[in-house]
């Protein structure tokens, strides 16, 4: 994994100058992630405006925001989740982007 230095902008009159600076990081190594990767997680305190610009820093330094599902096909990838797992969360977690339609045919009764 390679080594990351966040510098964070933040004027000596922010109020948020301090709040920036408390961030955790959680380094997840392979293979014991959930994609059996190397992952970062970062907490960060102080609310949405330290989180967008700890955020804006990783995009920064080259980092890239995760696609939709991107994690889940990584783990199915990498061995982590079989077929029927990645299926069973799919169904959990998708909402169709037009709401639910049901299909009924029309019974002898009414034709």
């Amino acid at each position: 994994m390679k080594s990351l230095l966040l510098i964070i902008p933040c004027s000596p009159g922010d109020v948020l100058m301090h709040a920036c600076f408390q961030v955790l990081l959680l380094c997840m190594r392979a293979p014991r992630s959930y994609t059996r990767e190397d992952v970062v997680e970062f907490h960060v305190h102080g609310g949405g405006i330290c989180a967008s610009r700890v955020l804006q820093a990783c995009l920064e330094a080259g980092a890239r925001r995760a696609g939709p599902g991107e994690f889940t096909l990584r783990a199915f990838l990498n061995g982590r989740l079989d077929l029927s797992q990645v299926t069973r969360l799919m169904l959990r977690h998708w909402i169709p982007p037009h709401g639910l339609f049901f299909f009924v045919s029309p019974t002898s009764e009414e034709t």
